[in-house]
């Protein structure tokens, strides 16, 4: 027989750890920042930070919903074909460090092999349509970041490195 005893502490349990499962979702969106252009005569642009999103396939079944990373150093998983594309955003950090968005222009060193669409804006898809390395510059105001992009063939795909 299931007593008291034995269930209460269960619930308890329960009820701790969907409290921490509120907290840590609600913190994931604590950091969102505005997808449009909100400099003003307050706000410099200091720096760029460049995301990249995690091929959905690694994330779909535990129901995370999309996944960027901001890494010096990213690697795509294998895609099958000829090219290759990551989903790409770009915000911007102030002087002060806090986030604020930007409409970026993104400059493909080689456009023949790095083709990036729409060519401005804070969320792209960068296209790579062949084996090699290039360069892909974000810049806004004044202020770039260069990013290295190298493809490699594997079997039947293609598998990309972007790092900064």
């Amino acid at each position: 027989m299931i007593t008291k005893k034995f269930i209460s502490p269960i619930f308890d349990n329960l009820k701790i750890n969907f409290l921490l499962l509120a907290l840590a979702g609600s913190l994931l969106f604590y950091g969102e920042v505005p997808a449009a252009d909100t400099t003003g005569p307050d706000t410099a642009l200091a720096d760029i930070i460049v995301s990249l999103k995690l091929d959905p396939r690694l994330t779909r079944g535990l129901y995370m919903g999309d996944r960027w990373v901001s890494s010096s150093h990213y690697t795509s998983a294998l895609q099958v074909g000829k090219q290759a594309t990551v989903e790409a955003r770009a915000t911007g950090r102030d002087t002060m460090g806090k986030p604020m968005g930007i409409k970026p222009e993104w400059i493909a060193a080689d456009p023949d092999m790095v083709e990036v669409s729409p060519a401005q804006g804070s969320v792209v898809t960068i296209i790579v349509k062949r084996v090699g390395e290039s360069r892909l510059n974000v810049i806004s105001q004044g202020v770039s970041k260069v990013l290295h992009v190298q493809a490699m063939a594997k079997g039947s795909g293609m598998q990309l490195v972007i790092s900064e």
